[in-house]
């Protein structure tokens, strides 16, 4: 994300929107990656709706991303770098 400045990304359970924090890890333990701004963009019904966002998932392939993803994940958000300073 922060090579491309945007990424897109498929969720489960709804996402904070606005200025935030990107981190790695979870709850327990996880570091801050860098400061982001995070939009909901739609609610995915099937494969063919992530094709418009994928040079920007990160995946190779629609496939892949779903692999990846929760079963449950249909909310697609993008996701911005904020550059600090």
């Amino acid at each position: 994300m922060v090579d491309k400045g945007i990424v897109y990304t498929l969720r489960r359970n709804t996402r904070i929107t606005g200025e935030t924090i990107a981190v790695q890890g979870n709850y327990y333990s996880y570091s801050m990656l860098c400061k982001v701004n995070v939009a909901r963009v739609a609610n995915i019904q099937s494969q063919d709706d992530l094709k418009p966002y994928l040079n920007q998932s990160g995946f190779d392939s629609t496939i892949d991303w779903l692999e990846e993803a929760s079963p449950t994940a249909r909310t697609l958000y993008k996701v911005t770098y904020i550059p600090l300073g």
